[in-house]
């Protein structure tokens, strides 16, 4: 298996380990990204010759729930504008949060930032209108 995980990074090298307790001691050139600690690759070659990807891991059941939570963050969003401001609006808050904490950090932060703006509008509005 051609699994390793980055150990160290120095300037100019940077060292691999294996499962196996095995070192592999590789120059940064043969990296097309930024490595970082921690982080899974995959190298393929041998000495001298190194060709080297990240490891993807691939979790199935948080992009459905994740698009779920999508969906009713905007629904509570535009609820909140006109029916229970402060109770929709903070439901649409903790709901970008949890978008935002599972991956998509930029749908999330929307969410949040619409759903703060609906719930203060919602409130002016309601203000205005029921006087």
């Amino acid at each position: 298996m051609n699994t390793y995980k980055i150990l160290k990074d120095n300037i100019e090298t940077i060292y691999l380990g294996k499962a196996d307790g095995s070192l592999l001691e590789i120059e940064r050139k043969y990296f097309d990204f930024l490595p970082e600690v921690g982080e899974e690759v995959e190298v393929f070659g041998n000495d001298g010759n190194y060709i080297i990807t990240r490891k993807l891991i691939i979790n199935s059941d948080t992009p459905d729930n994740t698009k779920t939570l999508k969906i009713w963050g905007w629904i509570c969003t535009a609820t909140s504008l006109l029916f229970f401001p402060f109770i929709f609006g903070v439901i649409g808050i903790v709901l970008g949060y949890l978008i935002r904490s599972r991956g998509d950090k930029e749908q999330g932060t929307v969410i949040m930032i619409c759903a703060t703006g609906a719930m203060i509008f919602g409130m002016w509005l309601g203000a205005i209108v029921w006087g």
